[in-house]
């Protein structure tokens, strides 16, 4: 006669105790789960800002060195009027960058918002309208490394109007950067190339009105550096 030897099952503590594992070994990895899907993330993001930059640069080298309208509510710029992808559809850029994914961050928190980019006021905005320097052509940048073009771009109004105005002195802000990357933004230069920019100023993460002032604000003094006035 053969003898069957029982099955040992888990104990409810034993249970507990695997679960109770489990539960610390998620809880250690999630940080760095997050950390590596805000790194895709902001690669990703980087990525659409260096695509948006070759396309700018090439509309410029196509037409005769001038830059694409950097306003979106005064006729046909870089981006048409609107928060539509056919208003994207509709840009001076869409024939570089066919693609309406691009134009929007993956980090940006806003549904309904199909663009998360401005373009720096100086490259062809309306800036003498605004009492702020503005050029037509690239030839008029003087320092293409250090002068930003595209910038993430927070705009309380909805999604982003005009183009990214500041002052390059004082401590008013008139438009402002995001916060969407670890308390940072990214933005691109007129070379083409991306920076990420993490803000040190916990009020430059505050802001959520125009005309706010920050004192010596080293994250307002930093990007008035990059306007390329």
């Amino acid at each position: 006669m053969k003898v069957r030897t029982p099955r040992r099952a888990f104990t409810l503590v034993e249970l507990l105790v695997v679960i109770g594992v489990v539960a610390v070994l998620i809880a250690l990895l999630m940080p760095a789960l997050n950390k590596a899907r805000e790194s895709s993330r902001r690669v990703n993001c980087m990525s659409n800002l260096r695509q948006l930059s070759v396309a700018w640069l090439s509309y410029a080298q196509a037409h005769k060195g001038e830059m694409p309208l950097a306003e979106n509510q005064l006729g046909v710029g870089w981006a048409d009027p609107g928060n539509t992808d056919e208003d994207i559809v509709k840009g001076l850029l869409y024939p570089w960058v066919p693609d309406p994914r691009v134009y929007r961050c993956p980090n940006d928190p806003t549904e309904k918002n199909r663009r998360s980019y401005s373009i720096n006021t100086y490259c062809n905005g309306a800036g003498p309208a605004l009492r702020v320097p503005s050029v037509r052509r690239i030839t008029r940048i003087r320092e293409t490394s250090r002068t930003m073009v595209f910038v993430e771009e927070y705009d309380p109004r909805g999604y982003n109007m005009g183009s990214f105005l500041m002052y390059s002195t004082g401590d008013v802000w008139i438009d402002w950067p995001v916060n969407w990357h670890n308390r940072g933004a990214c933005v691109s230069f007129a070379d083409t190339h991306v920076e990420y920019f993490r803000w040190v100023d916990k009020r430059t993460v505050e802001i959520r009105n125009f005309l706010t002032v920050t004192p010596e604000n080293p994250d307002l003094k930093m990007l008035q550096k990059l306007l390329g006035w």
